[in-house]
């Protein structure tokens, strides 16, 4: 009996850490973890799409710079 409660509580902690992580806490469970006034703040975007925006925005970088021929050096090309 006390195995089964262990592993019920562990994946409920899973699935709690998972709702968290991918709607951020202002969503997650209808904002019950939001703190404050929830009409006053705008809704804080999601850890995972805030990640998916920086690598966009990483990846959009080196594709303008290879567009341009920076960064293009190898070692024959670097005088020393």
């Amino acid at each position: 009996m006390g195995k089964a409660i262990i592993i019920l509580m562990l994946v409920l902690g899973v699935w709690v850490g998972m709702e968290v992580f991918t709607k951020g806490t202002d969503q997650a469970f209808g904002g019950i973890f939001a703190g404050g006034d929830g009409a006053s703040r705008a809704p804080a975007e999601a850890p995972l799409q805030r990640i998916r925006a920086s690598a966009q925005r990483s990846s959009d970088t080196v594709g303008e710079r290879i567009e341009r021929g920076i960064g293009d050096e190898t070692d024959a090309d670097v005088e020393e």
